[in-house]
């Protein structure tokens, strides 16, 4: 079991450091508590996501720019050896700086999906408090 990341008892809303949550509501004011709360983490999460999208484009970017940078292939001049050998060499440099930025987005992706899930948890958790609120609001 995981330790509480923030309990509120005032609230009634128990995150977890896994990205799960508790609630426990047992009043209207609590729920309308809860609520906010709720918003609060949603925009949390959602300005987590956008600084990973930032760096995902920023690797993007300067891959990029770099491939752009490398000198085309030799096609011409010197023995049939060297160009063999300079283009092998210019292929395995783009080859290792794509496979790196390939493992860079797949840690930012996997990132990425994990705050996707929260932020569903949380407006599904929205959505329930927000149904709670109405109907026990006469």
């Amino acid at each position: 079991m995981s330790s509480p990341e923030s309990t509120s008892d005032t609230t009634g809303v128990t995150f977890t450091s896994d990205g799960n949550m508790e609630i426990h509501l047992i009043s209207l004011s609590q729920a309308k508590l809860a609520l906010e709360e709720l918003e609060i983490k949603k925009n949390e999460y959602w300005d987590a996501k956008k600084k990973i999208v930032q760096r995902q484009e920023q690797i993007r970017v300067v891959y990029t720019e770099d491939d752009h940078n490398y000198a085309s292939k030799q096609e011409t001049g010197g023995s049939f050896g060297y160009f063999l050998a300079i283009n092998a060499v210019d292929t395995m440099r783009r080859n290792s700086a794509r496979r790196k930025r390939e493992k860079q987005l797949a840690v930012l992706d996997e990132q990425e999906e994990t705050l996707d899930a929260n932020i569903e948890k949380v407006d599904r958790a929205i959505r329930q408090v927000t149904s709670y609120i109405h109907l026990n609001s006469d």
